[in-house]
């Protein structure tokens, strides 16, 4: 009798583990389907060259021009813009005795003095506009004069100010260097003004600036 009572539990407790087993497996199939699917994340594309680092800008701190003569009225008058004869090696020998332009002195050069890329992208008026890549002295007041060039060394354009000494000796006024970019560089000036402009994009924001004279007679070159 013990043992019918005992074949009857054990198919009893088959039965159950039968019926309970395909409940189980949907289950387990729901919950699969329910979780979230995790996508490996794509290799990136060799074939997609990196954006180029931002042109990185550096101004040296300007230094004070050589002090007012005495007397004014014995500086000789000068017009405010004149071209200056200076050239790469020239340039190269003044450079090469001012720490501050270490950067640019190795092999600096001047831009062509046909080039005109300033104003191709340019659509900004500039009627009474002289430009010129060629070195100018600028005589913003009597008794005050600076030789300022545009030029590029072999990854860097610049724009130096340099104070004109006797017996042809320069000190720096001011520096604006651009680097990682060598983009053409130009001077631009109006006779009726004062104010001496640099520029590689004509009326462009950022793309150009000017020597600003403080109250104190020091040179800042800016960008704006």
């Amino acid at each position: 009798m013990y043992r019918g009572v005992l074949l009857c539990l054990c198919a009893l407790v088959a039965c159950r583990d039968r019926a309970s087993a395909p409940v189980d497996a949907a289950a387990s199939a729901s919950a699969a389907s329910a979780a979230p699917a995790i996508s490996a994340p794509e290799p990136p594309s060799a074939s997609v060259d990196p954006p180029p680092p931002p042109p990185t800008i550096a101004s040296t701190s300007s230094t004070l021009p050589p002090p007012r003569p005495a007397d004014s009225s014995a500086v000789p008058s000068k017009q405010m813009y004149r071209k200056a004869k200076v050239d790469n090696a020239q340039l190269a020998k003044i450079f090469a005795g001012i720490p501050e332009l270490a950067r640019v002195s190795a092999d600096p050069q001047l831009f062509d003095p046909n080039e005109g890329a300033y104003l191709v992208r340019s659509e900004a008026p500039h009627a009474g506009i002289s430009f010129t890549t060629t070195p100018l002295l600028y005589t913003p007041e009597q008794g005050m004069e600076m030789l300022v060039v545009t030029g590029h060394s072999k990854s860097t354009s610049f724009i130096v100010a340099l104070w004109t000494l006797p017996n042809d000796e320069y000190r720096l006024a001011s520096s604006f260097l651009m680097l990682h970019d060598n983009l053409p560089v130009a001077l631009a000036y109006s006779e009726k003004g004062k104010r001496l402009w640099w520029t590689s994009c004509w009326n462009c924001p950022g793309e150009q600036g000017h020597l600003r004279i403080t109250d104190d007679r020091r040179v800042v070159i800016v960008q704006q």
